[in-house]
């Protein structure tokens, strides 16, 4: 296992490149400071060695929902303001609130690692896989989905999780329609069951709870789905059902063909995620790489977040932790 630095929390809310002088212009020209504002923000920023955003928080001259705003304005970067998704505190989504924040810088570099290791791939196809339950599979499929959107990625995620389906509450969707009714044959892939959240994202809701989901989700059901969504699709992203609890899992992510394998401290034995891992292989699954997080019970909201990566069984080094 190798361990690799993070972002400093107090770094989250900055880029690096923009200087103080630079910072307060863009809130200046935002309407969220005037100039003797920021002169005193500065001055704090010299006496005790903080950079902007948190000096401005500290003078209660800026909330953080004002720094993320007029940042992603400037980058032209697509976050959830305007979207009013990811607020539940149970279903969150850092990419697009917190987007300068450590837990989505982690999700990012996840992204920059998915992208090197599935290059050539048209398009790119995984699974977000973990042995149990509260082991960050939701957390991760739906976060990692908005951020391919935000890179231009034309993405989909789908909820395949018939078990306890949660994709639409990060969304703040209804479950009505979805996988389930398609599977069976009782609904087209339209606009109606599948949703256009952001440009370049659309989500499939897991739909209502079918009685016999191993049967609906058998090969080639959910395989003939992705492929005949393949073409229009630069990634697609499909959350799973536990697979400790059931043959759910082996059987969706055969069809999908890659999976990213979840385990969080404390939580997931080493010997689980090694029987789940080969579990995957064993059916010629490619697995991308082992997310292992680790969340601190002390912090809250964004402020948890993973440090870790396994470089087993490929290469990556750390990501945010969140149970479902």
């Amino acid at each position: 296992m190798k361990l690799e630095p993070i972002l400093d929390a107090h770094s989250a809310a900055v880029p690096p490149a923009l200087s103080s002088d630079r910072m307060g212009e863009l809130f200046i020209q935002a309407g969220k400071l005037s100039r003797a504002q920021v002169d005193q923000i500065i001055r704090l920023q010299e006496t005790s060695q903080l950079r902007f955003g948190e000096a401005a928080r500290q003078l209660n001259l800026l909330s953080e929902q004002d720094i993320q705003a007029v940042l992603a304005h400037q980058f032209n970067y697509v976050t959830a303001t305007n979207l009013r998704v990811g607020l539940d505190p149970a279903c969150p989504l850092p990419i697009a609130n917190a987007p300068y924040s450590p837990e989505a810088e982690s999700i990012r570099r996840i992204r920059s690692e998915l992208l090197l290791e599935g290059s050539g791939l048209a398009p790119l196809k995984l699974a977000v896989v973990s042995p149990g339950e509260g082991e960050g599979r939701t957390y991760m499929a739906a976060n990692l989905a908005f951020s391919f959107a935000q890179v231009g990625k034309r993405t989909l995620l789908i909820d395949a999780d018939f078990r306890s389906p949660k994709v639409h509450a990060y969304f703040s969707m209804n479950n009505k329609k979805g996988l389930s009714g398609v599977l069976a044959g009782r609904s087209d892939v339209t606009l109606d069951v599948m949703t256009m959240v952001l440009p370049n994202l659309y989500v499939l809701p897991a739909g209502p709870l079918p009685p016999n989901p191993l049967e609906i989700l058998q090969d080639p059901h959910l395989s003939a789905l992705i492929d005949k969504l393949a073409k229009d699709l630069d990634v697609i992203i499909v959350d799973t059902p536990a697979a400790m609890a059931s043959s759910d899992s082996k059987v969706i992510t055969r069809q999908v063909g890659a999976a990213l394998i979840m385990g969080r401290e404390h939580r997931t034995r080493v010997a689980e995620l090694r029987a789940t891992v080969q579990s995957m292989q064993d059916v010629g699954v490619r697995i991308f790489g082992t997310v292992y997080n680790r969340f601190d019970g002390r912090q809250s909201g964004a402020e948890g977040a993973g440090r870790r990566w396994l470089r087993w069984p490929a290469a990556w080094r750390f990501g945010p932790a969140r149970g479902r």
